[in-house]
């Protein structure tokens, strides 16, 4: 063997650079594929909670009017 003769050995390790761009791109891709659906059911449910502080922020003005009225009738209860 000659020292112009690339083994395998020599082969990945004057193309190491290569080979791990290639391996990391796969692995994102596959990571980006699993964390998608993760990201989709996150903003759904930021919407739901959304939805629910507005229908939350109707039911205290009810509250407070209710609160008020059994206020009003338990002050001329105990007069």
């Amino acid at each position: 063997m000659t020292n112009e003769q690339k083994t395998p050995k020599r082969w990945i390790l004057s193309n190491f650079f290569a080979i791990s761009a290639v391996i990391v791109t796969v692995a994102n891709l596959w990571l980006a594929t699993k964390l998608i659906p993760l990201t989709l059911h996150v903003n759904e449910l930021g919407g739901k909670v959304l939805a629910n502080e507005k229908s939350i922020g109707g039911f205290e003005k009810d509250f407070k009017y209710i609160r008020n009225r059994v206020d009003a009738l338990y002050n001329l209860w105990i007069k």
